[in-house]
């Protein structure tokens, strides 16, 4: 059983120690109401009542937490007062002993959520280039990496991907990009990366958060580790940046300022891009919105480094902050798969044209009437999409019953895509024939 804190003794020792200050009446009443301690009204009253309820307190178990709390604050309060006869001096001292506190407290606060700030932040990023009253047909992942495994993380996304992109007889649900900001590990991206391929999307995420130029293209030629990217159609939907983008500055309590993913802003504005055949790179289409700065300068001949590691790097140049590439991960000869654009555009093509003719499966196209409405609708597709300059050209080169059998009917489209510029290549020349010998010529 505690210690009875109202014996006659410790009451009269508090008594005369508090008669100066309006006696142990008035100061347990200003406590109990300062401190929110409504228990130490108590404490001063010689009433019967108030000393029954005060000895109920003190001895009842079911008051333990409420105890242990009015012995912590007035704990607090000796510590202010003790060693300080100066109020004034005592409530500075105290005043900077609860700033140390605090700049110790969100220390560790913002440390404890810098991952989730980050994620938060980039998913702002998303929303903000995206520029919509409202996303739709938005899915987000929340799972830490690190605590699942990969597998299974994987076979989820490539299961629900399958069952409405590459299994589905109704496109009209697909998804069209796959997004993970940061980088997620060698290993998980080329696993992405299949999945990507073979649902048609596009898969963008952020290479290895480095320093510099040069730090980047040294990891990106690691020995220990095998590169990203090669020569299978596989990796022709992958795009992987890099060059960090600056979320914040540091606050007076951290060490480090906040950078984050070059890929979810890219993705918000690929979201809200009316011409699919545009990528989002360079001066005219590039510019990214909530971007405080950049990890590292970029010059022209450094991009031009990172482009032979099939890597997009954020730059700052007009003014604005921007990729400065539009390549794949796909390292071999076929230049429609190194455009990330341009695989989007056959992408769309694709699933447009497969969602179209699901519907006309189990009917016959050798009644005039459903075989010209299919017809016409295809050219009028392929029309419209050069009339929009997302592709260049488009026609139907074979469209009737198979050959090999009677129950198919084969339909072949031939088209070019609307490649950009990566390179703008010029030569300025004299023209000698202008000269005029003995006259000015400025």
């Amino acid at each position: 059983m505690e210690q009875k804190l109202d014996s006659r003794e410790l009451r009269q020792k508090a008594k005369e120690s508090l008669a100066s200050y309006g006696g142990l009446s008035t100061v347990s009443k200003i406590l109990a109401k300062e401190l929110k301690l409504p228990n130490l009204k108590y404490f001063g009253s010689e009433k019967d009542e108030d000393i029954e309820r005060r000895e109920d307190w003190l001895e009842g178990e079911e008051f333990a937490n409420s105890k242990a709390e009015t012995r912590s604050k007035l704990a607090m309060l000796v510590e202010l007062l003790e060693g300080n006869e100066d109020v004034a001096e005592a409530a500075a001292v105290q005043k900077q002993k609860v700033a140390e506190l605090k700049s110790k407290n969100l220390e560790k606060i913002l440390d404890k959520s810098r991952d989730l700030e980050k994620a938060w932040r980039e998913l702002e990023l998303f929303y903000t280039n995206a520029a919509e009253a409202e996303v739709t047909r938005l899915t987000i992942v929340n799972t830490d990496l690190s605590k699942i495994d990969e597998s299974i993380f994987v076979n989820a996304i490539g299961e629900r991907l399958d069952a409405v992109n590459k299994n589905a007889i109704d496109q009209s649900k697909g998804y069209t990009f796959l997004v993970a900001p940061g980088y997620i590990g060698q290993s998980l991206i080329e696993k992405l990366a299949d999945v990507a391929y073979r649902n048609k999307i596009l898969f963008l995420t952020d290479y290895m958060d480095r320093g510099s130029v040069e730090e980047v293209v040294e990891e990106s030629n690691n020995p220990d580790r095998p590169k990203l990217g090669g020569n299978g159609k596989e990796w022709s939907r992958t795009v992987v940046f890099t060059n960090y983008a600056l979320l914040r500055d540091k606050y007076d309590q951290e060490k480090r300022m906040l950078y984050g993913s070059v890929a979810a802003p890219v993705a918000g504005k690929l979201y809200s891009i009316d011409n699919i055949a545009q990528p989002i790179a360079g001066a005219q289409h590039g510019p990214l919105k909530g971007l405080k700065g950049i990890r590292f300068n970029v010059s022209q001949e450094q991009a031009n480094v990172l482009d032979k590691e099939n890597l997009n790097p954020l730059t700052n140049a007009f003014g604005e902050m921007m990729p400065f590439n539009c390549i794949t991960l796909f390292k071999g000869d076929n230049v429609e798969l190194r455009q990330y654009n341009v695989i989007r555009t056959l992408d769309y093509v694709d699933r447009v044209l497969k969602h179209f003719l699901n519907q006309y499966v189990f009917s016959s196209l050798l009644e005039s009437k459903n075989r010209e409405h299919v017809h016409r609708t295809i050219k009028n597709m392929l029309d419209r999409l050069v009339a929009l300059k997302i592709l260049k050209s488009g026609r139907i080169t074979h469209f009737d019953i198979s050959s090999e059998s009677v129950e198919r009917f084969d339909i072949k489209l031939e088209v070019i895509p609307m490649f950009v510029a990566r390179a703008i290549d010029y030569t300025i020349g004299i023209d000698e024939k202008g000269l005029v010998p003995g006259e000015s010529n400025i």
